[in-house]
């Protein structure tokens, strides 16, 4: 079976690269320019997501640094944690 098979001339395969190349044109058009996208641009994560995890952060900082201050720092965290309209 293999030695059934003959090898493509250079010249058959460059026209059958090109006529590969023009199936997939036709398929999926043309490469996008990214002059089209300059006026779109998307966030990496949703909103709500970067939200929770600066929450998640700023208790973490806070959580972390409570020990070590003292009571009247602690009582104005305390106090801006509340005033929070969260």
């Amino acid at each position: 079976m293999l030695m059934q098979i003959k090898p493509l001339t250079q010249e058959e395969r460059q026209l059958a690269h090109a006529a590969a190349e023009e199936a997939v044109m036709r398929d999926i058009g043309e490469r996008p320019q990214r002059d089209h996208y300059n006026h779109y641009a998307t966030h990496r994560y949703p909103p709500m997501v970067t939200k929770l995890i600066s929450g998640l952060c700023i208790a973490l900082l806070l959580a972390a640094f409570t020990p070590s201050c003292d009571s009247t720092v602690c009582h104005w965290i305390i106090h801006l944690w509340r005033s929070c309209p969260l």
